[in-house]
Parts: C-alpha cells; structure tokens; sequence
C-alpha cells in the first residue's frame, strides 16, 4: 500500500511538474524576467491570459516547481533504490530454502517414525507369540 500510495503521488507529481514547467516558460515568453539588481524587478509580468504577474509570483512558481521536481525525484529514487527490495529478495529466497529443507526434514522423520510404528507392531506381534507359547 505503502508503493501505491508512492507511485499515486509520483505520477501526479508527473503532471504537475511538465504543467508548472509550461507556466514558468510562458512568464518567460510573455514577460521580461529581471535579476534581482535591476530596480525593474517589481515590474509586473504579463502571462499570457494578459493577468499580470509579479516578479515575487514568478519567483514562487519557480520554487514550486524545484521543490516539486526534488520531491519527484525523491520518491523515484525510493521507488526504484531497489536496495531494500534486493534485501527482501535475498530474505525470501533464503526463507523459501529453510521451508525446503524444513519440509524434507518433516519426510524424513514421518518416515522414520511409520518404520518405527511397522517395527514396534511387529515386535508386539512376537511378543505376543512368545506369551503365548510360554
């Protein structure tokens, strides 16, 4: 549950992203983006519905998106690491070999344990023969 809820977020952060990505370029397009020593900062910016858009705003969207793009990454590199689901493997395989060796085991000892029952039947049997005879 814990992976779906992962990938869910992964995949809308997906979506996000290119969509955040596609506003940045057109306040790019649109818009004369200013560095922060030229005193045309608090100019408004013009998208391209003709709403202005402040520097600050600008600014903001851009931050979005790079955290979003952090996170996204995060959580892929989560999803694929693999490391821990390798380790889960190696503890599987190994599981699966001791119920192997487990489970001959368990044969060998209902075998045991049926000759030991043929053996003792048997031996009752002569017994009782030997009783008998005496």
């Amino acid at each position: 549950t814990e992976h779906v809820q992962a990938c869910k977020v992964v995949e809308k952060l997906c979506k996000t992203i290119p969509e955040l990505e596609k506003e940045i370029s057109r306040l790019k397009r649109n818009s004369i983006v200013s560095d922060p020593g030229n005193p045309a900062r608090n100019a408004p910016i013009i998208d391209e519905n003709q709403q202005p858009v402040t520097q600050d705003e600008y600014d903001a969207v851009v931050q979005r998106s790079r955290a979003l793009q952090k996170k996204n990454e995060s959580l892929i590199a989560k999803l694929t690491g693999g490391s821990t689901d390798r380790n889960e493997n190696i503890i599987i395989k190994q599981l699966n070999e001791e119920l192997i060796q487990a489970r001959d085991e368990t044969d060998k000892a209902q075998r045991w344990r049926k000759d030991c029952m043929d053996l003792c039947a048997i031996s009752t049997a002569r017994l009782e023969e030997l009783a008998g005879f005496l």
